[in-house]
């Protein structure tokens, strides 16, 4: 399948290979193509790479999502930290309780 080919080449011993086999220059990495065809590559049946492509879709899906919802929040408390820090919102303790 060529999603779970490009799922394997995106695995750790798979960029470990590309780091050993590749040529870095200044700017630019290089593999040649004998190289790259000596990958190797974990051998599944057509089932159990279906099985492995939608496990792993759903988690990438699910980080995706999740990433989103953290750069909301870590946004929502730099504007609740600038709002305090500012004084555009006061803080008033009652018996020792903190109130925004």
């Amino acid at each position: 399948m060529p999603r779970y080919l490009d799922m394997w080449t995106g695995s750790q011993p798979a960029r470990g290979y590309f780091m050993t086999a590749g040529k870095q220059t200044t700017n630019l990495a290089s593999i040649n193509k004998t190289a790259l065809g000596q990958l190797p590559v974990a051998v599944a049946s057509y089932e159990e790479q279906e099985r492995i492509v939608s496990m792993l879709s759903a988690m990438e899906l699910r980080i995706n999502r999740d990433a989103g919802m953290l750069s909301k929040y870590q946004a929502l408390k730099q504007g609740l930290m600038h709002d305090l820090l500012t004084g555009k919102v006061r803080v008033t303790t009652t018996q020792g309780v903190a109130h925004v």
